[in-house]
């Protein structure tokens, strides 16, 4: 999926998932050991088959990424699967600034807060 990406490479990965949106994370973390220029197709793969639990709707993920705490970014997301802009009204894009839905349509549909 677009919005996948490796934390592999940062000395200070940090993540809090949801309890109920563990077994999405697990299917996540063992599809990101797929080779870099495969893991999309992985991911949309498991997405078409229905083999990426479901997160739950409105639960909150976040993370830290960076070289080491203190230099650390932190980013949340709001998973909201299935849902598009017109289910929601908000934009499917960041262009016009403000919060907006990425990864429309998926499972792995989640607004995206600016700023972070």
């Amino acid at each position: 999926m677009k919005g996948q990406y490796s934390r592999a490479n940062q000395r200070f990965p940090w993540s809090a998932p949801a309890s109920r949106t563990l077994p999405r994370v697990a299917v996540s973390l063992k599809t990101e050991t797929v080779d870099a220029k495969d893991r999309r197709a992985a991911f949309e793969a498991l997405e078409k088959a229905g083999k990426w639990p479901q997160p739950e709707f409105g639960s909150v993920f976040y993370s830290m990424t960076g070289a080491d705490q203190a230099a650390a970014r932190v980013h949340a997301t709001i998973s909201v699967p299935g849902a598009t802009s017109k289910t929601l009204g908000m934009p499917e894009d960041g262009n016009q600034g403000g919060a907006w839905i990425m990864e429309a349509g998926t499972s792995a549909a989640h607004i995206m807060t600016p700023g972070h």
